[in-house]
């Protein structure tokens, strides 16, 4: 064989023997892909901390940093790269990058996106975000993740408990992986070698490339929320009726105490809607209309804050109040020889019934308000009438008939 054809030969073994070696990972679980990180603690600058070692870091950016101790890491969003904590560290803000970087104890992170990539954690990590994604080179002794949204786990743990909404599964788990989803994902580089328990029931397409000793589809709690909705529905109307009643007597007895306190001005109402309702209903919904206008009106200026929170509070008492007052009001309508709290209570009875009907209760309830706030700004701005000065004065409360 001559020296050229040797030559090409060569060539040609060195080109097939580069691609098996280029190929070989991707032949190999993931686990063994995974290589410890190597950070040498000279070459790393120490952040220092309590006598104890331990950091609370406000940084948005940690790089090439030491932590003998524990680390709190808080920040809106914030990275950390090469960096090593001889601890446990507990993050948390808007977004968490975690890269390169090991933590000899128990990771415990919270963040609205959250992101490891080659991170070594020596105990748990448990992970909540709504966009979490624990990358292939991450390694940990067990993973605890809650999600929001989606979650992506290609990692490598003993152990993993993975909840979401949109979930995927495409990392090496040493033992059992415990799953529940809306919407479960196992990858083609899935490695289980305990079993893939699924709790939220449905059943999981395996990819034939991924390796699962078993699966569990056997949903957690089964027949619970139907247990839960059967229950619900049992308990329902008597919650209903419960209501119903707590808020009858609740209106009797505001009605009878605004019947003894303001006697004269309930008698006084009464008057007016029996004188000059169209005066009364005007007053009203100007009010119910213009009362949440200048609250508004107010909060945008800043220097009449004051002003918009205590009309808030009066215009939110009104509405506690305007049911019972207009009922006691009202209710001195009522014919026959009934004193006046027999009617003040009997008409905030029948008001009180009529809010438990569905959409009679909205306009009940705007009426009532109008009456009060009516009642109230019209005698604000001209002033109560004779009887009611000379009741006041004279200390009478003389019965109204209808």
């Amino acid at each position: 064989m001559t020296d050229a054809c040797m030559g090409r030969w060569g060539r040609v073994a060195a080109v097939l023997l580069s691609l098996v070696l280029a190929l070989m990972p991707l032949s190999l679980p993931l686990s063994a892909q995974a290589a410890s990180l190597d950070l040498q603690e000279d070459k790393l600058l120490e952040v220092k901390g309590d006598s104890a070692g331990s950091v609370m870091s406000f940084d948005q950016t940690l790089t090439n940093a030491l932590v003998k101790g524990d680390l709190l890491w808080v920040f809106g969003s914030s990275s950390m790269k090469n960096c090593l904590v001889q601890n446990d560290l507990l993050g948390g803000g808007s977004n968490l990058d975690l890269e390169d970087s090991q933590v000899s104890g128990d990771l415990r992170c919270a963040a609205g996106r959250l992101n490891l990539q080659n991170a070594e954690i020596g105990g748990m990590a448990s992970l909540i975000g709504y966009d979490v994604t624990v990358g292939a080179m991450t390694q940990a002794k067990g993973v605890y993740c809650y999600s929001g949204d989606s979650l992506t786990y290609q990692g490598t743990a003993d152990y993993v408990y993975l909840y979401g909404q949109s979930l995927v599964i495409d990392g090496v788990v040493n033992g059992d992986a415990v799953v529940s989803a809306q919407s479960i994902t196992v990858g083609p580089h899935a490695v289980i070698t305990g079993t893939l328990k699924v709790r939220s029931g449905q059943n999981v397409d395996i990819p034939s490339t991924a390796s699962v000793a078993a699966i569990d589809t056997t949903q957690e709690n089964g027949g619970t929320i139907e247990q839960l909705d059967a229950l619900r529905s049992f308990v329902a109307p008597f919650f209903q009726i419960g209501g119903a009643l707590f808020t009858l007597v609740g209106f009797a007895i505001m009605a009878a105490i605004a019947n003894w306190a303001f006697g004269h001005k309930i008698r006084e109402a009464n008057r007016m809607w029996r004188t000059m309702p169209g005066k009364l209903a005007v007053c009203g919904i100007a009010c119910v209309v213009g009362i949440p206008v200048l609250i508004v009106f107010c909060l945008v200026l800043m220097f009449t804050l004051p002003v918009s929170i205590a009309l808030l509070f009066l215009f939110f008492l009104a509405l506690v109040v305007a049911v019972p007052f207009t009922g006691a009001s009202l209710g001195l309508l009522i014919p026959g020889k009934l004193g006046s709290y027999q009617k003040a209570i009997l008409g905030s009875v029948v008001l009180s019934l009529l809010s438990q009907i569905p959409y009679v209760n909205i306009v009940l309830w705007v009426l009532c308000l109008a009456y009060l706030t009516g009642y109230t700004s019209y005698t604000l701005f001209k002033g109560h009438d004779r009887e009611h000065n000379d009741n006041r004065l004279h200390g009478e409360q003389p019965e109204v008939t209808a």
